[in-house]
Parts: C-alpha cells; structure tokens; sequence
C-alpha cells in the first residue's frame, strides 16, 4: 500500500499537511478535498504551522475565500428573503410575522452561529423536520 493511499487516514495528518505534499509532489487529486477541508474548519483551530505547511498564498486565499463566504452568510441572514402570499393566504399579516420569526429564530441564527458549517440549503432542511415549518 502505497503513502497516497493511507496516509490521509493517520490521525495526525492534516489538510495543511496534505495541500503541502500535493504541492510538493504534484498529486492533484489530493488538493481540492483539502482546501475543502480547510474551508469547513474554524479558523482560529488552524495553527502557525497549518500556515507554514500551506504557504502565506494558499493561506490568504483561504482566509479571503472564508471572509467572503462569511460576508455571504451574514447577508443571507440579515436580510430575510421576501415572502410571496398564495392566493389561499387567510392572513397575510400572521403569515408575514411567522415568516419573520421562522427567519430571525431559525434560519438566520443557525447561519451565524459561529460553529455552523452547513450549507443554507442543509439549514433549510434541517429546519422543515422542526417545529418552525411543521407549524408553519
């Protein structure tokens, strides 16, 4: 069994490390799923030496890429989507104030919550199975 195979699996080895060796011994298919990785991953659990191992390129293209998804994630919260009433709507003022509380109780607070690293779309659909949609 060659290193390629098992070493991504040995618990003390890192996506910095992996992106390091990618780079270093130019083994393409293992840098996209660590930078994956580290997108997923709380900056401040990234270490001086997951820089090191990186590079200060990879690292800033990192660090930008997350303040952007960040920047991103705190429009999506901020700004609740517009709702659309359906003809059968009896109330569209109840409705407009439990879409609002659906929004800022549930979907916003999750997106900013700042150990979240689901997607929009996978906060949406954890949500659907709670209380707010059921009820909704």
């Amino acid at each position: 069994m060659s290193p390629h195979t098992f070493l991504p699996c040995h618990p003390d080895f890192t996506a910095a490390m992996q992106i390091k060796l990618a780079r270093q011994y130019s083994l393409d298919d293992w840098a996209a799923p660590a930078f994956q990785a580290l997108i997923k991953e709380p900056l401040h659990k990234l270490t001086l030496e997951d820089a090191e191992h990186m590079g200060i390129v990879t690292y800033y293209k990192l660090v930008e890429l997350k303040m952007k998804i960040m920047d991103h994630r705190i429009g999506l919260a901020f700004y609740p989507a517009e709702i659309t009433h359906s003809f059968g709507c009896r109330d569209e003022v109840y409705c407009s104030k439990l879409w609002n509380s659906f929004w800022w109780g549930g979907f916003g607070k999750q997106l900013l919550h700042p150990e979240n690293n689901k997607t929009p779309g996978a906060i949406i659909a954890c949500l659907r199975c709670s209380h707010w949609m059921a009820n909704g």
